[in-house]
């Protein structure tokens, strides 16, 4: 909610709508401090994110190849290559995401404290430790939910949306990993339901702002399919494509900071509805 000084009040209970309108509106407002933010400070991992989805996905293309010509030996081992580069690719990944929630929370922190008014300075100081906080809390979440996949699909989803708040709890209230995990637990079990309504939102826009940046993409490859029965090869892949594959991840990622507002909204609205206070 919005007052009369165009100070957007975190601390307020609201409805999923709401906190989604709130979002936006708080990005609209402050997109020009929070783009230099992301853009000095995240965007260039993001960057190197994106390079290795693209060194992925030919890794793909190479091992289709090995199982085209039914060759064991190069099938084996491009398949260990993949799996090495898809699990260091998942976890600098959180690193990249605990980075922008380290971002993204310092600078709520900071406006919060100061009535709407957020120093680049002053977020700068906060943004590392605050990102190593997240981190913390980033990969034992991850460990956790990714076991809980592995069993099955349900127990993954119960753990990522149950400690969807560790991240900013770590950051805004000083916690350690353990009761990060414990007051995101006490907090989302009270509304889980529309905790993971938000966490769906948050993943849709990500999503489609892929397919956006990505439309290029597809295009080309329609009208430039090989024919039928024809296996894709590397040499046919021009540098433009890989380099737009790449910019079109590194692009779509920076609307995570979307999800990541959700959640500092749904913290807030938690808190006054469990316990009508907040830091």
């Amino acid at each position: 909610m919005e007052n009369l000084h165009n100070y957007f009040d975190f601390r307020i209970k609201r409805e999923s709508g709401e906190i989604i309108r709130t979002t936006m509106a708080f990005l609209r407002r402050e997109y020009k401090p929070i783009v230099r933010l992301l853009f000095t400070y995240v965007f260039p991992f993001m960057v190197l994110y994106a390079v290795m989805q693209v060194q992925l996905s030919l890794k793909l293309i190479e091992m289709n190849d090995g199982i085209a010509a039914i060759d064991p030996d190069k099938l084996v081992g491009e398949m260990g290559g993949v799996m090495k580069h898809l699990m260091f690719s998942l976890f600098f990944n959180v690193f990249v995401q605990s980075l922008l929630a380290g971002a993204i929370y310092s600078y709520i922190q900071v406006y919060r404290e100061n009535d709407g008014q957020a120093s680049f300075g002053e977020v700068t100081q906060r943004l590392f430790p605050n990102s190593l906080k997240a981190l913390a809390a980033a990969l034992v979440v991850t460990v956790f939910a990714l076991t809980g996949f592995f069993f099955f699909i349900i127990p993954g989803i119960f753990i990522a949306n149950t400690l969807s708040l560790a991240m900013f709890v770590a950051v805004f209230e000083n916690k350690g990993v353990g009761n990060a995990i414990e007051r995101s637990w006490r907090l989302v079990r009270k509304n889980w339901w529309q905790t993971l309504a938000l966490n769906i939102s948050g993943i849709l826009i990500v999503y489609l702002s892929s397919i956006v940046f990505s439309l290029p993409l597809y295009i080309y490859d329609i009208f430039n399919a090989p024919p039928t029965g024809a296996e894709l090869q590397l040499d046919n892949l021009p540098a433009w494509r890989l380099a737009m594959m790449g910019l079109s991840v590194a692009v779509s990622s920076l609307f995570t900071v979307v999800p990541f507002i959700f959640l500092a909204l749904q913290y807030f609205n938690l808190s006054e509805e469990t316990e009508g206070e907040t830091t």
